[in-house]
């Protein structure tokens, strides 16, 4: 699959270091013939389905516990190098979130995405794709803060949302299933911009033949190479991200803590800004409170003693610019 490189920095009016939302990547094994995966995966999509706006998922399909797995056969090259990338197990279902093996239990993936919620990441990557079976497709990423000293790859995939077929196990629908690499399966070398800047990737990606081309999508993550860890990962499906120096310093002034919360959420934002009105919103979408000051107010303690525990979302108008800060209540 030819690919070629176009790498342009530019220099973004950004006037001090700050953090995007980091998106959480759950690289997901299973097996069409395994009875286990059959009674895990459902837990695992559920967990999956209660944060869509904060994971990345991809379903790799290795040559364990049953080789002639049909997913596994449609590329036993590309599924066996991702899964020898990581090494050191033998049994589906198994799951690494952000490079990191954890438990595939529904209860323990949702414990793990309560608390990255909090997380964030100093690059956004943006995914942009043109075209049908031939798809062009660039790769943005900026840098807003401080990255990790390391050895960075950026790996570039192409993903199917939903393969419609049932393997010995029952399972009649695969979602998000790992179908090409466009990079190295380990990914490819990169040197990530400098705070402030941008580089763009161009790849020419090809939809391999026995893929629905309205169902593919290409998936981008950077990882460290020595600890595995994901720094952020991005589809065209993802959020826009603020990219102007107002903006970045908006955000930036804005605290929301204690994270997690047990009594109180304390809001607190620089003398330049003012909180006009504050909205808690649950996993659903739903609003659970809401609040407007008829005064200008810098600091204020939101009430969340009688809230469910759960993941939640603090959406803040400050000075009429609207700023969303997740937050877990205990």
């Amino acid at each position: 699959m030819k690919k070629f490189y176009l790498i342009l920095l530019l220099c973004m009016p950004m006037a001090l270091s700050a953090q995007v939302k980091k998106y959480l990547l759950v690289e997901h094994f299973t097996n069409t013939n395994c009875p286990i995966c059959s009674s895990v995966n459902p837990g695992i999509y559920s967990a999956l389905n209660n944060y869509p706006d904060n994971t990345h998922h991809v379903a790799i399909h290795p040559r364990f516990p049953y080789s002639d797995c049909a997913l596994y056969q449609f590329n036993t090259e590309m599924n066996d190098a991702r899964t020898d990338y990581y090494g050191g197990f033998g049994s589906t279902p198994t799951v690494f979130l952000d490079g990191i093996r954890v438990s595939s239990g529904q209860s323990s993936l949702e414990q793990e995405f309560n608390a990255g919620l909090a997380m964030t990441s100093p690059i956004h990557i943006l995914v942009e794709e043109g075209g049908s079976r031939s798809r062009a497709v660039d790769i943005t990423i900026t840098n807003y803060g401080d990255i990790p000293a390391g050895d960075y790859t950026i790996t570039v995939a192409v993903l199917e949302q939903t393969v419609n077929y049932t393997g010995r196990n029952g399972e009649s629908e695969h979602y998000d299933v790992l179908r090409a690499f466009v990079t190295d399966p380990s990914g490819d070398a990169i040197s990530l911009p400098a705070t402030g800047e941008s580089m763009t990737l161009s790849y020419d990606a090809e939809i391999p033949t026995g893929v629905f081309g309205e169902e593919a999508y290409i998936l981008a993550f950077v990882q460290e190479t020595t600890s595995k860890a994901i720094l952020n990962s991005g589809t065209r499906f993802d959020d826009a991200v603020v990219t102007s120096a107002s903006d970045i310093e908006l955000e930036s002034s804005l605290k929301v803590f204690p994270n997690p919360a047990q009594d109180f959420l304390e809001l607190s934002v620089s003398s330049e800004f003012d909180i006009r009105a504050v909205q808690l919103l649950d996993a659903s979408g739903k609003i659970v409170r809401s609040v407007k000051f008829d005064q200008r107010i810098s600091n204020t303690q939101i009430p969340v003693s009688d809230l469910s525990s759960g993941p939640y979302m603090a959406k803040i108008n400050l000075n009429g610019e609207e700023v969303v800060k997740p937050f877990v209540k205990n």
